[in-house]
């Protein structure tokens, strides 16, 4: 008889931490473990390096904390990081298959000080119907009850803003992201992304001329 899988597939299919650290002296300090979906993902190696095994040894081995060093795609995140102690998704690498994250580690970059940021706009480009509206409307002639108490300390974008059209991004950074990324600078020019296309009817042709 077959069998038939109902639902989407996970794409977790590793072990807890602790589920790993129990069986292991000290709870694995100084042990590598892979996170198995960012390397997938990314095709470079994403692991931690056990610093401080803190597990609440309930009956899922799931609760604790466990603090790490954490390399991110080949490069150092600094400072120690805490990690997700629940989630499927990490395996322990073999002691005979340490030496070539051993030397990942010795020649990691630090991430955020010695590699680039992806630069993120500062500002978005409006729809064209708000375009439109805002070019019809003028919003300095009082009263005005659209932009009351509107200012740039409270909103980071007010009445001048408005008739510049410069609206700004709001981005909230984890701490990860903040060693990824950047907000350009006020007058920085940065390349627009480019629009994803998923139908191949719409992709540009080549020139065959």
């Amino acid at each position: 008889m077959a069998i038939i899988y109902v639902g989407k597939t996970s794409r977790l299919y590793g072990k807890t931490v602790f589920e790993i650290l129990a069986n292991l002296r000290h709870f694995g300090k100084g042990r590598i473990l892979e996170r198995i979906s960012l390397t997938q993902k990314y095709g470079k190696k994403s692991f931690y390096v056990v610093k401080d095994p803190r597990p609440q040894m309930d009956k899922e081995l799931v609760h604790g904390y466990l603090y790490c060093d954490f390399y991110y795609k080949e490069q150092r995140v600094p400072g120690l990081t805490e990690l997700l102690t629940y989630r499927h998704d990490y395996r322990l690498i073999p002691k005979h298959l340490e030496e070539e994250y051993l030397e990942i580690i010795q020649k990691a970059p630090i991430l955020g000080e010695e590699t680039p940021k992806k630069v993120l706009p500062r500002y978005y480009s409006l729809p064209p119907v708000m375009a439109e509206v805002l070019n019809r409307r003028n919003f300095l002639r009082p009263p005005c009850l659209y932009i009351k108490g509107l200012t740039k300390e409270s909103y980071g974008y007010d009445s001048e803003s408005l008739i510049k059209k410069e609206i700004p991004y709001v981005y909230k950074f984890n701490q990860l992201e903040e060693l990824l990324m950047r907000v350009a600078e006020e007058g920085e020019k940065i390349e627009p992304p480019k629009p994803r296309i998923t139908c191949e009817r719409l992709m540009p042709k080549e020139d065959t001329q």
